[in-house]
């Protein structure tokens, strides 16, 4: 078929596009060279590609603000394909794409659709914003937080949880959702799309020159250092109980065994024992009351208690926690305690079998909170406090019954300053019974054999908090220095009461330099000192072994004086018996 001379250019570039090469028009002359040269010279921009026209072309794409140019880079060169080119210029948001006329129309095509897409999307959008993409390495907080912040900047009607504080279950666990104020309308204007890189912790934002340097300062004052907390907490029970204890504890010999055979003699005057309702009637009204029964042959020591005893004060637990400012920490010491929740019978006869399902529990101390700290150096403790346990008397294998005090509450303190929570009075009534073997179960005669303990406890649960604040490093290897110490004089002594945290101000680093050269020197002198008096005592023993040789009854010198000493011993023995 004949080619028209006006169309025999445009056959001949096609052509040479199969081939992978592409004409130059330069002049009055047509160079042909290979397509990868072609792209990398200049080339005649076009606005609309005519379908009929053939060789390498190139076209700008303005894309409106906010479109995110990396992904339609991406998309643009995937559907152009491998011999074309897609450079993205971001400062002004524009693509510029270069390739066949073929590739080039294929992938305008689809832009223009996108571009289009974007425009009805965000009515308020201009075209040429000159937006750019700005990245921002977090050093101090998380990249989720920062991105959550920037995006919500254009409406704060939107509700934000920080991504690090995760939410309290549980009863009096719940918080509200924290609200980002009104800040966002001093916020730059205009949309704003950030994106958070968790693995980098990097925040991406897409944002105008203008733009970005507000936004750069917003989270430049947002990733800032925060404050280390050390919380020092006592969980304790102050118990105040009414100890009402009767009967006759029988001890052998001082001790509690009570399995010998022995032989007793009793004298009480009055009527110890009520033989219908089994109680001591005796003077059970004197505090501290102790009676004892004793022979003279030492068998056997009866002794009857009447005692009350009451503040008695139970360390249920002692934790020492470290967490960042703004930052939930949470304690959970304690154990699921299985409850029977069905009981079914299967089978029948003698392969009937009994089948129980029980579901746990969760039993122990539980301690939420969350320091805040200001800017006059005071901590802000939101806190809750939990202690589960079952009541007394009780197994975990049946139903128990689950005693729960809780504390939910918000205070400010000072820095290393103690505060004392409380007031969860909690009143339990128990009952024992302790007897002699055999014994004790004596109709009206066991009387005298067991001891019945009534015990009416109210518990009082209370909190001691002592919140340290760590703003630098050397603050925290001081204060570990400290606790460090404080165990070590805790190993030394023997306490007799439970002691808190002493009000006395921690050793500088001068003082315990002082206190290391105090020590080096004792140690010094004291080793001085003893190489000395070792150095006299061989001194003294080799002059006397030397001068004051020792005789004998006998007359006879002894081999050593070592053998004259143990003679000496063993005459001075024989006198004196």
């Amino acid at each position: 078929q004949d080619i028209p001379r006006s169309r025999a250019l445009e056959f001949l570039k096609q052509v040479l596009e199969v081939r992978g090469y592409a004409v130059l028009e330069e002049g009055d002359f047509i160079k042909v060279v290979a397509a990868d040269v072609a792209r990398n010279s200049i080339m005649p921009v076009e606005e609309n590609p005519d379908a009929n026209d053939a060789g390498i072309v190139s076209r700008v794409i303005q894309l409106p603000g906010g479109a995110n140019i990396n992904e339609i880079t991406n998309i643009a060169k995937n559907i152009a394909g491998n011999n074309t080119s897609v450079v993205p210029y971001r400062p002004t948001n524009t693509l510029v794409i270069t390739g066949y006329v073929s590739s080039v129309r294929r992938a305008l095509s689809v832009l223009d659709e996108l571009v289009e897409q974007m425009k009805q999307a965000s009515p308020g959008g201009t075209v040429g914003g000159g937006e750019s993409v700005h990245i921002y390495r977090a050093k101090h907080m998380t990249a989720e937080s920062l991105a959550g912040v920037l995006v919500r900047l254009d409406n704060p009607q939107i509700p934000v949880t920080a991504p690090e504080t995760a939410q309290q279950n549980g009863e009096g666990g719940e918080q509200p959702q924290q609200q980002v104020q009104p800040v966002a309308q001093q916020a730059p204007g205009g949309k704003i799309k950030a994106v958070a890189h968790k693995e980098s912790n990097s925040i991406v934002v897409t944002a105008s020159p203008g733009e970005w340097n507000e936004i750069l300062s917003i989270i430049q004052t947002l990733d800032q250092p925060r404050h280390q907390i050390l919380l020092e907490v006592l969980i304790a029970e102050v118990t105040s109980s009414s100890l009402n204890d009767f009967g006759i504890d029988w001890r052998y010999q001082g001790t509690d065994s009570a399995h010998s055979q022995f032989n007793t003699g009793l004298a009480v005057e009055g009527n110890l024992v009520d033989t219908e309702t089994g109680q001591i009637t005796g003077n059970n009204t004197l505090n501290g009351f102790s009676l004892g029964f004793l022979e003279k042959n030492g068998d056997l020591l009866a002794i009857l208690n009447a005692n009350i005893s009451n503040q008695n004060f139970n360390v249920l637990s002692s934790p020492q926690v470290l967490t960042l400012d703004n930052q939930e920490a949470e304690i959970n010491v304690g154990q699921d305690v299985p409850v029977r929740t069905a009981e079914r019978t299967s089978g029948g006869g003698n392969s009937e079998a009994t089948v129980n399902s029980f579901e746990y529990k969760p039993s122990g101390i539980k301690l939420k909170f969350t320091p805040h700290v200001n800017v006059d150096g005071q901590v802000g403790l939101d806190l809750f406090s939990e202690v589960t346990s079952i009541e007394g008397g009780q197994t975990s294998g049946s139903n128990p019954t689950f005693n729960k005090r809780n504390i939910k509450t918000f205070v400010t303190v000072q820095d290393r300053q103690t505060i004392v929570i409380g007031g969860l009075v909690f009143t339990e009534k128990l009952q024992a019974v302790r007897k002699v073997p055999f014994l004790g179960v004596i109709p009206l005669l066991g009387h005298l054999f067991r001891r019945t303990t009534y015990d009416v406890r109210r518990t009082n649960l209370m909190l001691f908090i002592t919140p340290h604040i760590l703003s630098n490093r050397e603050e925290a290897d001081r204060i570990t220095r400290y606790k460090r110490d404080e165990q070590i004089r805790a190993e030394r002594e023997r306490h007799n009461e439970i002691i808190l945290w002493p009000e006395q101000e921690r050793p500088s680093e001068h003082e315990k330099e002082l206190e290391i050269i105090e020590d080096e020197l004792e140690s010094g002198s004291a080793s001085q000192s003893g190489a000395d008096e070792a150095e006299d005592r061989d001194r003294g023993s080799s002059g006397n072994a030397d001068t004051d040789a020792r005789v004998d009854r006998n007359g006879r010198e002894p081999e050593s004086a070592m053998d004259g000493d143990l003679e000496d011993s063993y005459v001075d023995e024989l006198e004196g018996n």
